[in-house]
């Protein structure tokens, strides 16, 4: 019976795929439903298939000529004022932060790795050295140094301020705009502890807040422009992209380019300016202070408000006399002079009663108060690292996994717990991680 049935249900699908061309023809929709069965709707999609249904006939028609009317001809746009900001850095931006593409599996693993206290596991480590090779040639040094030091149980290398510059301005050139890369490097400014190092700070710290910059530009032109894939068609061909398809992707790019280009150089704030910020006030009668931001330098003077960010500097003069700051809940915190301190000096500089004060929050945030934990997340460039240390001690806390969140919003990163460290007394200037 069964030679019998398979032409009957080929001469119904002929007709019903007759019925179909009839309806589309006269401008009708089509929905075959009921008791249709999945096998027999194949078999009238492959009579539609056969007899042309669904075939874009101007496909095979060359596509028309850029710079024709109606067709935009596609230009390569200028460099904008961050002289990076190129067709090709485009490109390389949409295929490296890919959802599922490489490089955002290779952050997973790092993550994974940095986060996990037990031994590393070896696949995870290989997945991170395959899937580096594409990276800029400085930045996967920096990452597999890293990597091999984490894997051996060794202290994690650090890094002048000059090779930090370096790697920057070769993933600029190499088009490699991505914020986990550009926090990871800020995370190395914690360990840049010689004179010369410190000079640079200013300079490292402009190039963090551009490259941030240009990320969120070139995110937000992504979101603005939309690009939407050529549909795929019957028996489309699979030797390769036709120059439709091409032309499609540059006029893509195209956008994508001017609209990041016109947003870098109006688009200010970032998570660096909005997140872990703390705000003072500089002492009645003490000497002025100089903040150094990507945007310049500015003198504050005595009684004069300030937002401090995790990019800005405090330069203070020479002399005897220190500059003297206040904080609404931690009261005066004196800064050395002729010094140049960054977020990560900040915390030993507390006074010893306010050191009791900031511990006694710490410990009601452990215990899980809310306002605790929001009163330390007001001033992050102070409490970081009392933070760090107590999440260290009480991993299991009812408060700890809010004030992992806060260190994850400070670090840019996930957590990793680590074994307590010495405090950094007020007069060694060693920053956080230099006794690891």
């Amino acid at each position: 019976m069964k030679w019998i049935l398979v032409p009957l249900l080929w001469t119904a699908a002929v007709v019903v795929a007759l019925a179909v061309i009839w309806r589309m023809w006269h401008g009708r929709n089509v929905v075959l439903r009921g008791r249709w069965s999945p096998r027999f709707v194949r078999m009238v999609v492959l009579v539609l298939i056969v007899v042309g249904v669904g075939i874009d006939k101007a496909s095979s028609e060359p596509p028309p000529e850029a710079g024709r009317r109606g067709v935009p001809r596609v230009r390569h746009v200028a460099l904008a004022s961050s002289g990076v900001l190129t067709s090709q850095a485009v490109t390389r931006w949409r295929h490296g932060n890919a959802r599922l593409g490489p490089w955002q599996t290779v952050k997973q693993a790092i993550v994974t790795l940095d986060a996990t206290a037990a031994s590393p596991d070896s696949q995870t480590i290989e997945t991170i050295r395959v899937g580096t090779s594409l990276l800029p040639e400085q930045f996967r040094e920096l990452l597999l140094a890293d990597v091999n030091a984490i894997e051996k149980g060794q202290p994690i290398p650090t890094v002048d301020a000059a090779k930090l510059i370096a790697t920057l301005d070769e993933m600029e050139r190499f088009g490699f705009c991505d914020h986990w890369s550009v926090a990871y490097l800020w995370r190395k400014s914690a360990r840049l502890t010689s004179p010369g190092d410190r000079t640079r700070l200013a300079e490292l710290f402009v190039r963090i807040e551009r490259h941030a910059r240009m990320t969120d530009a070139l995110i937000y032109a992504q979101v603005a422009v939309r690009p939407t894939p050529i549909s795929p068609r019957a028996w489309m061909s699979k030797a390769g992209p036709s120059r439709e398809i091409r032309l499609h992707e540059e006029q893509i790019q195209q956008r994508i380019l001017a609209a990041a280009q016109g947003d870098f150089s109006t688009h200010q704030a970032t998570t660096w300016q909005r997140d872990a910020t703390m705000v003072a006030a500089v002492g009645d009668g003490s000497v002025p202070v100089t903040i150094v931001r990507p945007d310049g330098r500015h003198e504050l003077r005595p009684g004069q408000t300030f937002t401090f960010t995790r990019l800005d500097l405090l330069e203070t003069s020479p002399g005897e006399k220190p500059v003297v700051l206040r904080h609404l809940w931690l009261g005066q915190i004196e800064l050395l002079a002729g010094r140049t301190l960054s977020v990560w000096d900040l915390p030993a500089l507390i006074s010893p009663e306010a050191k009791k004060k900031l511990q006694s929050v710490v410990e009601k945030a452990v215990a899980g108060d809310e306002l605790a934990a929001e009163q330390l997340q007001r001033a992050l460039p102070l409490t970081h690292e009392a933070i760090r240390i107590a999440v260290e001690e009480t991993p299991r806390a009812k408060g700890a996994p809010r004030l992992r969140m806060l260190l994850t919003l400070f670090d840019d990163t996930v957590v990793r717990d680590r074994p307590p460290q010495s405090p950094v007394t007020r007069g060694d200037f060693l920053l956080p991680g230099m006794e690891r």
